[in-house]
């Protein structure tokens, strides 16, 4: 029967060293000492508004409504020219 060696091959006997931290490192933890802090300040913000925020009704007119009515009034109308489409007025 073979004896197991004394600690040559074995890797539980052998110290093993920790990895030492790189730039790569140090920038993972800013990245999320930045990330932290962002959060941080985005719940104070909140807080500091919260119930005070009064915005005026949405008002839906503009010139994508005033198109889509015209688009509207081209193709229900009964004298359109057919060779003009109704998209391109």
């Amino acid at each position: 029967m073979l004896q197991p060696s004394s600690g040559l091959g074995n890797p539980a006997s052998s110290p093993v060293r920790k990895p030492k931290a790189n730039v790569y490192t140090v920038m993972l933890v800013l990245a999320l000492l930045a990330i932290i802090m962002g959060c941080v300040f985005l719940y104070l913000e909140i807080q500091e508004y919260q119930g005070k925020i009064n915005l005026p009704p949405v008002q839906v007119r503009g010139p994508a409504a005033a198109e889509a009515e015209r688009w509207l009034a081209c193709q229900t109308s009964a004298n359109r020219q057919p060779t003009l489409p109704c998209g391109w007025l």
